[in-house]
């Protein structure tokens, strides 16, 4: 009987932990559509991606910017042109699931130091010589049927000097 208890508080656990995953990688996600339900602009394209620019915990600048597949954003000196979706492999909003999954995309990174292609997971920070950047969000939220049309993705990133 014991055992059968330690699964029940493992299977538990297991969902606890997938929950606080799903809630963390959507985080991002909802603060940037309160942001635009403030009525700031979608800025695809532009500096601050519809986010004030602003401090980072280490008090360097900060900034988001919105951009989409083929479309260059920009900001502190950074251009950013997404080229190919890699993987999306989030968890469906219909589904529940026990992984939250993830998205990759490859992208075109100009910097101070020039031009490279780079692969960018979802919530994973890539450095360069003098900034940082972030893929925080990407829209829409998976689901499982239809598939998401690449030109209906956006990739929310965050910019901030080291």
């Amino acid at each position: 009987m014991s055992n059968k208890w330690f699964a029940i508080i493992i299977a538990l656990a297991l969902i606890g932990v997938a929950a606080l995953g799903v809630w963390f990688l959507k985080t991002p996600t909802e603060e940037f559509q309160q942001e635009q339900e403030n009525g700031q602009e979608n800025g695809i394209g532009q500096e601050n991606g519809g986010n004030p620019s602003g401090e980072n915990e280490n008090g360097t600048q900060m900034v988001r910017i919105e951009t989409r597949i083929n479309q260059e954003g920009s900001a502190l000196d950074v251009r950013i042109v997404p080229t190919e979706i890699l993987e999306d492999s989030r968890c469906p909003e219909d589904v529940t699931c026990v992984w939250a999954g993830t998205v990759k995309i490859r992208a075109l990174l100009t910097s101070g130091l020039g031009t490279a292609n780079q692969v960018f997971e979802l919530g994973q920070p890539i450095t360069t010589e003098a900034e940082i950047v972030t893929l925080v969000a990407v829209e829409p939220g998976a689901l499982s049927e239809p598939a998401i049309p690449q030109s209906a993705y956006r990739f929310i990133f965050e910019i901030s000097k080291r």
